[in-house]
């Protein structure tokens, strides 16, 4: 079963007012067949700017609902896959996809969703396929899906015990995949880890920050949502699919998570975070 749209506290349906004008409630249980392990109530605003996108949370829940874990979904995770979405990204798609072939611990399987590039990102991409020491399936849509769509197109494909969500301009540190695999194997608790990351310039130039503690100087850690510092288990992207309209989904992921009381700030730099003039966040 999937979350549905209970009643907010107002009485009415649910959304209510935020920031920027509307937002979702919703109940969320996760449970196997004998018992329950996570459950909770949660409000997440509908778009991806920093001040909203993090999830308000309500301490009563009601109408939880139920949602299968597998069996096997606590035990040692096993297999592992990366999903990227691409759409124009030839000019550092490269690095990030050796920062991947680099990796102490490769994944299993490696998804790519290229959103209709007019560059040459499809062409680096089917090269990169051809002797890739990664099993790789690549995808080209016949229309843009936008960023979050495309995403949610990836974790379709996604076999995985874990999935970890790469963007196409940044580069991941060696012991990324090994780290925050042994992150969950350490906590069965969590069902996602988000890390901390260097931020660079456009040639890999590191002036001094690190994006948590950013976040934390303007915000709080409530506000650190960042979909390519962070990794899923399976069952968290089965809770999440499909994301609804309007949502981003990162947003959308650690919120559900959060509710859970099951996402985790894992303070470990383990990427190399590129700012530069084409961000797409």
């Amino acid at each position: 079963m999937r979350p549905e749209r209970p009643l907010s506290p107002s009485g009415k349906d649910g959304t209510r007012p935020g920031r920027d004008g509307r937002g979702l409630v919703l109940n969320v249980r996760l449970e196997t067949n004998s018992s329950q392990l996570h459950s909770g109530r949660m409000f997440v605003a509908v778009d991806c700017r920093p001040e909203t996108m993090s999830p308000i949370f309500f301490n009563t829940p009601t109408s939880l609902v139920p949602f299968p874990i597998e069996e096997n979904t606590f035990m040692e995770a096993k297999r592992i896959s990366v999903v990227m979405a691409v759409y124009n990204g030839s000019k550092f798609l490269t690095a990030q996809l050796q920062s991947l072939v680099d990796q102490n611990r490769l994944p299993d399987e490696l998804i790519i969703c290229d959103d209709g590039s007019t560059d040459a990102s499809y062409d680096i991409l089917s090269e990169f396929t051809k002797n890739a020491p990664i099993t790789t399936r690549l995808f080209q849509n016949d229309r843009n899906l936008g960023f979050s769509k495309n995403f949610e197109k990836c974790l379709g494909f996604a076999s995985g015990d874990l999935v970890f969500f790469c963007d196409q301009d940044d580069v991941w540190l060696p012991t990324k995949i090994d780290v925050l695999v042994q992150r969950f194997n350490e906590r069965p608790d969590l069902m996602l880890v988000i890390h901390d990351g260097q931020l660079v310039d456009h040639d890999l130039t590191w002036h001094g920050a690190y994006k948590l503690s950013q976040v934390e100087a303007l915000y709080s850690q409530d506000k650190f949502v960042s979909g390519s510092l962070s990794a899923a288990r399976k069952d968290l992207i089965r809770l999440a699919l499909p994301i609804p309209e309007g949502i981003c989904h990162d947003s959308w992921l650690h919120a559900l998570a959060e509710a859970l009381n099951a996402r985790d700030i894992f303070r470990h730099r383990l990427q190399l975070i590129r700012r530069h003039g084409d961000n797409a966040s």
